[in-house]
């Protein structure tokens, strides 16, 4: 996600970012997986996109790829892909999270990380973060704004002068939450833009 590792505060970094249900962490199993609702069509499709974004499991661990790994760590080991019977993989082994075959993943204990580095140089852009109520991404949009805001208070805010509107650090990762899937429409295109508007004016005053 560029707009975590390109948000440098010294030169003309990206200092806003809109996401809609976005999905963060493609490490952990998608919040559908499981449940009833795994073979409906859009659950088929996101699994679809993820083998073809991600053919090899070990790059959905990849921060740059799931971007919440930058602020902690995985919530489940590296899975190591099973092959039923036969002793060694096939020619064209079987796709991670596939109908056939997922291989089983170990919780382990998270831990947060601490970003963005101290010497990085880097200022976490004001991001606003669309969810639907009803969203099986909802969660996941969630933990990933609490926590930016637990990024900006620990590690930027301290000691400084960061906003101009004093709204804290709820404002430099806000949550929106729409009603049914949250689905961006032009009415709420036309809303975005307008927020973008109003937060650039103010993060370049700063």
């Amino acid at each position: 996600m560029l707009a975590l590792t390109e948000c440098q505060a010294s030169k003309r970094g990206i200092l806003a970012a809109a996401l809609g249900n976005p999905i963060v962490d493609w490490s952990s199993p998608l919040p559908f997986e499981g449940s009833e609702d795994s073979n409906d069509p859009f659950s088929r499709k996101i699994k679809r996109l993820r083998h073809q974004a991600f053919p090899k499991s070990e790059h959905r661990y990849d921060p740059f790829a799931s971007p919440l790994l930058f602020f902690r760590t995985a919530a489940y080991e590296l899975p190591i892909p099973a092959y039923g019977s036969t002793l060694s993989p096939p020619a064209t082994p079987p796709l991670y999270g596939s109908e056939t075959i997922t291989p089983d993943l170990v919780p382990k204990r998270r831990a947060h990380r601490k970003y963005p580095p101290v010497e990085s140089n880097l200022r976490l852009p004001t991001t606003r973060i669309d969810v639907g109520l009803t969203s099986p991404l909802r969660e996941q949009g969630m933990e990933f704004a609490q926590l930016m805001q637990r990024s900006v208070d620990l590690y930027e805010c301290e000691g400084r002068e960061y906003d101009t509107q004093g709204k804290g650090a709820a404002q430099r990762a806000e949550v929106v939450e729409r009603e049914g899937q949250g689905l961006w429409g032009e009415k709420e295109l036309g809303e975005i833009g307008g927020w973008f508007g109003d937060v650039l004016r103010v993060r370049r005053e700063v």
